[in-house]
């Protein structure tokens, strides 16, 4: 809406508020003969401003070859009842108004053209990165590894991811025997009771690298949330 505006001022304003109410040429004649006429300003090719004795403004757009003193019956300038001018239309301003017209709504249409290609990109990122995991590698050389000694009591739960331990330091015996590969563990209990520690003791125990996630990243894997 603004540019609207904006650009209806533009125009106004190269058009110089234009010349009044138009007119046919007929209607000029007659208000001619009449003698209502003080002065006729013909501007560039065709633009012809028509100034009152009572001080209205009328504008009347004539042809190209098209003689107004002429037309007007009259044979020059010093015949006619009112003053007679003529002048070069400045076309800089209708110049600039062209161009702005081009040029504002190009911007506008290649600024949301931009912002919808930069929403598209960013739903495709969203979607390549759907399902990819964002777990941490935990590779801390300085520390001693993490053992099942590391980790008091549980010893139900360290018999039974023994294991896994093996699978890990030696899968090719596992599938040579064609053993089932196992998915994983899931450890269950409330919040400090050492399944942290113990997945890290599984990775020390077989020498792996142990990575780590939070639930809310892990649930987002799969829902996208």
């Amino acid at each position: 809406m603004g540019v609207v505006v904006v650009l209806v001022v533009l125009m106004m304003t190269a058009q110089g508020f234009g010349g009044g109410q138009a007119i046919s040429f007929s209607d000029l004649r007659l208000e001619a003969e009449n003698q209502q006429i003080s002065e006729i300003l013909v501007r560039g090719d065709s633009e012809v401003i028509v100034s009152y004795k009572d001080g209205r403004r009328a504008s009347y757009t004539k042809s190209f070859n098209d003689d107004v003193l002429g037309l007007l019956g009259y044979q020059n300038a010093a015949e006619a009842p009112f003053e007679y001018m003529s002048e070069t239309a400045d076309n800089s301003g209708a110049f600039l108004l062209n161009l702005l017209i081009i040029l504002i709504p190009s911007a506008i249409i290649l600024y949301f053209f931009w912002r919808m290609m930069r929403n598209v990109r960013s739903g495709q990122d969203q979607a390549m990165n759907f399902g990819r995991s964002r777990a941490r590698v935990s590779r801390d050389m300085e520390r001693p590894q993490v053992t099942f000694d590391d980790v008091a009591g549980a010893e139900e739960a360290k018999e039974e991811l023994k294991e896994v331990v093996e699978f890990l330091k030696e899968p090719e015996k596992f599938i040579r025997l064609g053993a089932r590969v196992p998915k994983g563990v899931l450890m269950v209990g409330p919040p400090g009771t050492g399944k942290t520690l113990m997945a890290r003791a599984v990775a020390g125990e077989a020498g792996a690298p142990f990575f780590s996630i939070s639930g809310s990243e892990f649930v987002e894997m799969f829902v996208g949330v």
